[in-house]
């Protein structure tokens, strides 16, 4: 019987044409075109210029939920002192606590597995948690996750 990260990892294939589960990809905000940069310790939205602190990998977890890692340093996208709406976003060395996993939602957002009312959002430059239930008049929080080039 296959893993659940197995499973997804061919949902991911199937739904966007390439397997982006260990492959470098790009993930900008389809509202402003801005991507996620780890280029420094908080991650900010930027505009893509193709730099490896853009570039992510996406590690598939046994429960279903993804490490994402900036390319630039190997750290992991992480949600800084616990999970909060408004705290930041940085990137951390990888311990593969609740605040390091996400989920890719079919509606674009990103959902943190720390807590599941809190979204991925970009607001005036930074990442950060967002609310999910008051994503409309928050920051960019729909994302398209897309092979890197």
């Amino acid at each position: 019987m296959a893993s659940n990260s197995a499973i997804l990892c061919f949902f991911i294939c199937i739904s966007s044409m390439y397997c982006l589960a260990n492959a470098y990809i790009i993930i900008e905000s389809k509202n402003s075109g801005l991507v996620l940069d780890g280029n420094e310790y908080n991650v900010r939205a930027m505009p893509a210029d193709g730099s490896i602190g853009q570039k992510w990998t996406l590690t598939p977890s046994d429960t279903g939920r993804f490490v994402i890692t900036n390319a630039r340093n190997g750290h992991a996208l992480d949600v800084q002192d616990g999970c909060e709406k408004g705290n930041n976003l940085i990137v951390y060395q990888k311990h593969s606590g609740t605040n390091q996993l996400f989920y890719i939602n079919s509606d674009g957002t990103i959902g943190s597995a720390c807590n599941t009312d809190l979204i991925v959002e970009m607001k005036d430059s930074n990442g950060q948690l967002g609310d999910i239930q008051n994503s409309c008049s928050s920051g960019d929080v729909i994302f398209e996750i897309q092979a890197a080039q």
